[in-house]
């Protein structure tokens, strides 16, 4: 079982690295720039932030894949520090919201781990948390206690990162 969650977990990788567009960077580029430094300085600062910057950029809904076509996602998220955005991505590329739900609350429960408690405006209460296996991953739970996540785990609901 875990295997078959594991495949479904990294098609969905490879469908939201070509669905959002993968970033092109010239390798010369990359062997020239030398910032060591200004990269280390960057990950302290993401992983000791609680805010939306931890979670900031586009994220997309896991989507399946066809035979020979993947099919978009259904739905795009982006992260504020007091709500979740949840919206479509227009022809020319920019995200556009739909509705958008409040954070209760935003937080790092282990190194590099977030975890946002939020609520629809329906009286849901669910939380996104970064996935173990995959900081670019999002897994979603509908509920806000610990104890019944397995049984509220949902991958269909889950997220990849975009950009």
């Amino acid at each position: 079982m875990r295997k078959k969650i594991m495949t479904l977990l990294v098609a969905a990788m490879v469908i939201g690295a070509v669905g959002c567009g993968v970033k092109e960077e010239p390798v010369d580029e990359i062997l020239e720039s030398d910032n060591s430094t200004e990269i280390s300085e960057e990950v302290e600062t993401v992983t000791s932030s609680t805010d939306s910057s931890s979670l900031s950029g586009t994220w997309q809904s896991i989507s399946m894949t066809g035979e020979d076509k993947a099919y978009p996602a259904e739905y795009y998220v982006q992260f504020t520090d007091s709500e979740i955005n949840y919206g479509s991505m227009t022809d020319d590329g920019k995200f556009e919201v739909d509705h958008s739900d409040k954070i209760d609350s935003m937080e790092e429960v282990s190194t590099g781990i977030y975890r946002v408690k939020a609520e629809s405006a329906k009286g849901i209460q669910y939380i996104y948390q970064t996935s173990e296996e995959d900081p670019s991953v999002m897994e979603y739970y509908g509920t806000w206690s610990e104890d019944e996540f397995a049984d509220t785990y949902s991958g269909g609901a889950s997220l990849t990162k975009c950009d």
